[in-house]
């Protein structure tokens, strides 16, 4: 799946260890519709998080533009 900078979810966070890449476009890409993935600071709410989730401790990764 691709996600746009715009979206603020998982797949676009710096807190995010799921599986994902930077494609051509400078988006997200994670491995497909079940990618999840841990939260690096812990956020209590979903510590096993999907790439679609949010919480109030986004941070942009800044591997995406």
């Amino acid at each position: 799946m691709v996600w746009t900078t715009k979206t603020k979810c998982c797949a676009t966070c710096a807190n995010w260890s799921g599986d994902r890449k930077v494609n051509i476009h400078g988006s997200a890409e994670t491995s497909g519709p079940n990618a999840h993935g841990s939260c690096y600071i812990g956020a209590k709410s979903n510590p096993n998080a999907a790439h679609g989730t949010t919480c109030n401790k986004y941070q942009k990764w800044p591997a995406v533009k």
